[in-house]
């Protein structure tokens, strides 16, 4: 379900918003907000990834698609609960990159040992964990 269109009428509390599916109007309280069913509440992440990582990896090593790979994989990590295991096709149509950027992505972020992939096979599908070296370090807890 995708939403067609964002609602504010009159009188609606400042901390909910209304969200038309398909011509009808459905609104799920979720701490504080309401949010369409289906959908889910916004991924926390550490200030490093922001502050720090992604001035690292766009802006010194003019690689914004692999920014784009790590925050993806953090999110659905965190939202699976664990590693992700997803193709480079798949992991580029849910970034919209190509499928080669995807993989040229990967490869610079285990090589920086942001990410780990690992495979079952020589053909298997690669599960990958993002890593955060950062926290075992300390910094910015």
């Amino acid at each position: 379900m995708w939403a067609s269109a964002l609602n504010h009428p009159a009188g609606a509390e400042a901390h909910g918003f209304f969200v038309t599916l398909i011509g009808t109007t459905e609104v799920v309280p979720f701490q504080g907000m309401a949010l369409p069913r289906g959908y889910h509440s916004m991924t926390e992440m550490d200030e490093y990834v922001t502050d720090v990582l992604m001035r690292d990896l766009v802006g010194h090593d003019k690689r914004p698609v692999s920014f784009l790979v790590y925050l993806w994989l953090a999110a659905e990590g965190q939202r699976l609960g664990g590693e992700v295991q997803i193709s480079y096709q798949e992991l580029a149509e849910s970034i919209g990159v190509s499928k080669s950027s995807a993989q040229t992505a990967v490869g610079w972020l285990v090589r920086r040992r942001l990410l780990k992939a690992t495979k079952a096979t020589a053909t298997a599908v690669p599960c990958y964990e993002v890593v955060s070296p950062w926290r075992a370090r300390g910094v910015r807890d």
